[in-house]
């Protein structure tokens, strides 16, 4: 249907020092989600790689919290796709 929902609990191997949410982890489960997304509406034999990502990292995902990935395809061309993903805590929207 062209959109994916990735569900995670941040746990001591995804935190950094401070105990919170590394953004790495947060740049590659959005990856990830976006990828899951275009992948049900490719077809079966068409791969598909990242071309370029960016997110914008607003809040911080502290230990325990619940991380909610949405993404879905904004736009499917030829050779090109558009996603967006987003990341919410507790209906707050983080990145």
């Amino acid at each position: 249907s062209g959109r994916a929902e990735l569900i995670v609990t941040v746990n001591d191997s995804m935190a950094n020092m401070a105990n919170l949410m590394h953004g790495g982890i947060i740049y590659t489960l959005c990856d990830a989600c976006a990828y899951a997304a275009l992948s049900s509406v490719l077809d079966y034999n068409t791969e598909a790689l990242t071309h370029d990502i960016q997110v914008s990292v607003m809040r911080s995902a502290k230990l325990g919290e619940k991380v909610v990935f949405n993404a879905e395809v904004v736009k499917q061309g030829k050779r090109v796709c558009f996603m967006a993903v987003k990341v919410y805590v507790n209906d707050k929207i983080i990145a």
